[in-house]
């Protein structure tokens, strides 16, 4: 039960509640001199999947997009399904916003092949980061990170921003 109450139904990924506590965990156990970096990632124009597919067509395309993002991170890294077509990652041990961007780069290229290869449509995901710190908390890096994310999508097709 404490299981199923941890992860996102529809992708298998952590939810909104256990990836605050990780993230948590993770801030407390880092050194004064360690980072990562807290990603948060929107679906461009997915509203359109919705009303153009119809809304098992737009879960195809969260659970495909969930599945690019977990395979495009290491094992030491978190993810999240937060909710409807917006995840995060945090990503350990790296205060480099250069390694998020390629990886936001892998993400969107490797959903536009394996949404044509299952004949979904396809979506990019925009994203914006944050530098995370011992000291931080998740609701200041989450608002950071979601300012940043809204400068992304101004071009609405897989756009990066970092703080």
């Amino acid at each position: 039960a404490q299981k199923a109450a941890a992860i996102d139904e529809l992708t298998g990924m952590m939810n909104l509640k256990s990836f605050r506590k990780a993230i948590a965990e993770q801030l407390n156990t880092m050194d004064e001199n360690e980072a990562g970096i807290l990603i948060m990632i929107d679906g461009d124009n997915f509203k359109s999947i919705n009303d153009n597919y119809g809304h098992m067509i737009g879960d195809e395309v969260i659970k495909l997009s969930a599945q690019m993002i977990v395979g495009r991170i290491r094992t030491v890294d978190l993810a999240s399904r937060l909710h409807g077509d917006e995840f995060a990652i945090f990503v350990s041990k790296t205060g480099d916003y250069s390694v998020a961007k390629r990886i936001m780069e892998d993400i969107n290229s490797t959903i536009a092949v394996e949404a044509r290869k299952r004949n979904l449509p396809v979506i990019t995901m925009s994203a914006g980061a944050v530098i995370a710190r011992r000291t931080d908390n998740y609701t200041a890096l989450s608002k950071i990170a979601d300012d940043a994310l809204y400068k992304a999508k101004e071009s609405h097709n897989g756009g990066f921003a970092s703080a």
